[in-house]
């Protein structure tokens, strides 16, 4: 009788502990974007698109920068930008994206030789890369995911705790894969 006891006390203490240990989702939280589009050139182009940005769910606050053909477009706290939509409203708004930089905070994991970023709240996925490693030849159906030595300390060192990192890069396509981030900076985020 007293074993049956202990059991369920072990059992019921486990469960507690199994409940409150700390777990690290897999997540990106997009700090900053900043978009590079072609063809602004007057005032009322740039409201025009200011006003579609604004409509996308998740955005705070544009800031139009038309002699250097930029937009600055801050998330509102706690919400992910897609970033399907903003390429849709900038399209809609009549205007070609050239680039997309963005700052993302975020925990890192290793998948199928890959780095990747994952973000909880829209499900947008970033293979990792680094300059070093941008423009090398792939096969066809390889993974083109790869970091120098630098990024992949910090990365592993990021993964192996659990820590977050903050990346700012450069978003590329790839033919049937997620969005690939080039990384610019990656700083590892102390607990």
């Amino acid at each position: 009788m007293k074993v049956k006891g202990k059991v369920r006390c072990v059992v019921a203490l486990a469960i507690m502990m199994w409940g409150a240990a700390p777990t690290q989702p897999l997540y990106a939280e997009i700090q900053q974007m900043e978009l590079a589009v072609d063809g602004l050139s007057c005032p009322f182009c740039s409201l025009g698109l200011e006003k579609k940005l604004k409509r996308v769910e998740g955005v705070a606050a544009v800031a139009i920068h038309m002699k250097q053909g930029l937009t600055d477009v801050r998330p509102k706290p706690g919400q992910q930008l897609n970033l399907a939509q903003i390429r849709r409203a900038v399209k809609e708004a009549g205007f070609t994206l050239s680039d997309i930089r963005l700052t993302v905070n975020g925990v890192v994991a290793r998948e199928d030789e890959a780095w990747v970023l994952e973000s909880s709240g829209d499900g947008t996925r970033f293979l990792l890369f680094d300059a070093e490693h941008a423009q090398a030849e792939r096969s066809p159906g390889a993974a083109p995911v790869s970091v120098g030595n630098e990024s992949l300390r910090t990365l592993e060192d990021a993964a192996q705790r659990g820590a977050h990192v903050v990346i700012t890069g450069r978003v590329h396509e790839h033919a049937g894969l997620p969005a690939g981030l080039l990384i610019e900076r990656i700083e590892l985020q102390q607990p």
